[in-house]
């Protein structure tokens, strides 16, 4: 059974947490998803107990090099009932904000209650590789999770050096920081079109579901981190 799987790895990833494991999952490269004529992001990112990382990158010619919401970025509202994907109490006020946005589109579209998603996002393209010894670059949202994997891990070490716990479940954290913390970049153009049943979600002010609170400043977030005194 489908939620009988979604439930055990959702008592998984809460016992990461507990042990001070962060967990971060890509959201996915079909925007917003479509099935049964409505909005459906991927598993096990529209888990509230992981961090999804959605997909900014800079269009080709443009002029101006403004980041926005790259259109595959997966993203949006959990569907499935009860409590496995809903929302958090840390994200409420910032989605029910995005949901009365015209930014966010059709309600029918999408379960108002889901959990939302992205969390973060990062640039998701143009990343080089080597396999099989030659130089090729990929593109992805699995290429934009490794960059805020990396940065719990800076946090992580910075924080045990000053005898701190590790980040552990890091949305709580996310969610709490402010302006005044400069801890990310907001992005505020593009939408998660994609293979979509309709026009996508839309980047805005704040968070949004294409690109979450936005991309990671590291100055602001390693200075919030040190001040918390617990994960």
């Amino acid at each position: 059974d489908d939620e009988v799987g979604v439930d055990r790895l959702n008592t998984e990833l809460v016992k990461f947490g507990v042990r001070g494991v962060s967990t971060l999952f890509a959201s996915g490269d079909d925007g917003t998803g479509c099935y049964g004529a409505k909005y459906m992001p991927n598993y096990p990112a529209s888990s509230p107990y992981t961090t999804a990382v959605g997909g900014v990158y800079i269009p080709l010619f443009s002029e101006d090099l403004a980041i926005e919401a790259d259109e595959i970025s997966g993203g949006g509202f959990a569907v499935a009932p009860g409590n496995n994907r809903t929302q958090a109490p840390w994200q409420e006020d910032v989605v029910s904000a995005y949901q009365r946005s015209a930014a966010s589109g059709s309600s029918k579209l999408y379960t108002a209650s889901g959990r939302g998603l992205p969390d973060v996002a990062a640039f998701d393209s143009a990343y080089n590789i080597i396999q099989n010894g030659e130089n090729q670059k990929v593109d992805g949202t699995s290429a934009a999770c490794p960059v805020w994997a990396g940065i719990v891990a800076l946090l992580n070490d910075q924080r045990m050096a000053a005898g701190l716990p590790t980040m552990g479940f890091m949305n709580p954290f996310l969610y709490s920081l402010t302006d005044e913390d400069a801890a990310f970049t907001d992005i505020t153009t593009g939408a998660n079109n994609v293979e979509s049943c309709g026009p996508g979600f839309y980047a805005t002010a704040g968070w949004d579901a294409a690109t979450g609170l936005g991309t990671p400043l590291f100055g602001g977030l390693q200075t919030a981190a040190m001040a918390s005194a617990a994960n």
